[in-house]
């Protein structure tokens, strides 16, 4: 990992792509919900969005990424809803 993140003061992205090094991003889990805080840092009161996956490469894992979306982007993207019906089952 230190051999790609040279600058530990930079954000990883930003180390990556400057080596031009080819990854692969693997979504391992998707959030939707309420912290304390989350919204004490953000001053505003959820529910957040959040998602971790790792990052491959050469067949190998790179590192893990925990990453919260900012409220924030509401104001670009608008708002978002969440289905309150139940999803169908795929029970046989």
């Amino acid at each position: 990992l230190d051999e790609y993140l040279q600058n530990r003061a930079l954000p990883i992205w930003a180390s990556l792509a400057r080596l031009r090094t080819e990854l692969y991003r693997d979504v391992q889990g998707i959030y939707w919900g309420h912290n304390p805080q989350l919204e004490a840092a953000f001053g505003q009161k959820g529910p957040f969005w959040g998602r971790h996956y790792l990052f491959w490469h050469h067949g190998r894992p790179l590192t893990l990424i925990y990453e919260v979306f900012s409220p924030y982007l509401c104001r670009y993207l608008g708002p978002t809803a969440i289905a309150s019906t139940p999803a169908p089952s795929t029970d046989s």
